[in-house]
């Protein structure tokens, strides 16, 4: 699936739910039936991901709730932004041991020392929230080596 954004597609809820259009109830957003619901669509699926209602892999948002910055459960399965939001960290992991593989420079791996949720953030977030994400750690040298390595290799 493209531009999966694992939310609620259906007119039941926040947003965009006006209660006096009660004709559309539970009825789907893009106004044709049989709509997926893709708070529900297996991960292997999708193609891309658009993280709005599963909220930014680096805003670490790890709670279910409907206080500003958390996964809001009107608009968003919990349990399916966990898998889609760890698939993002995956991807990061991969591409920082692949900076110091390339680099022999491991001080990139300090990017994953955080202990928040780590079987989702893969040590990317130390706390809750955006101020709990970790930036990769590499230095501004090792990613221009990094950057000029991917230039020569596409020439």
């Amino acid at each position: 699936r493209y531009n999966h954004m694992g939310a609620n597609i259906f007119y039941e809820d926040v947003p965009n739910f006006i209660k006096r259009y009660r004709d559309l109830h539970g009825k789907c957003r893009r106004n044709v039936e049989g709509c997926e619901d893709c708070r529900k669509t297996d991960a292997a699926l999708i193609k891309n991901i658009h993280f709005t209602n599963c909220r930014k892999p680096w805003n670490c948002a790890g709670k279910s709730s409907t206080s500003k910055g958390d996964i809001d459960p009107r608009t968003a399965n919990y349990k399916h932004c966990m898998v889609v939001v760890r698939k993002w960290h995956e991807l990061r992991t991969d591409l920082e041991a692949k900076i110091a593989n390339a680099t022999g420079d491991s001080k990139v791996l300090e990017g994953q020392s955080g202990g928040y949720k780590k079987d989702v953030f893969m040590g990317h977030c130390s706390e809750d929230g955006q101020n709990g994400y970790l930036p990769i750690a590499a230095s501004k040298e090792v990613m221009a080596q990094v950057a000029q390595s991917i230039w020569k290799a596409h020439r």
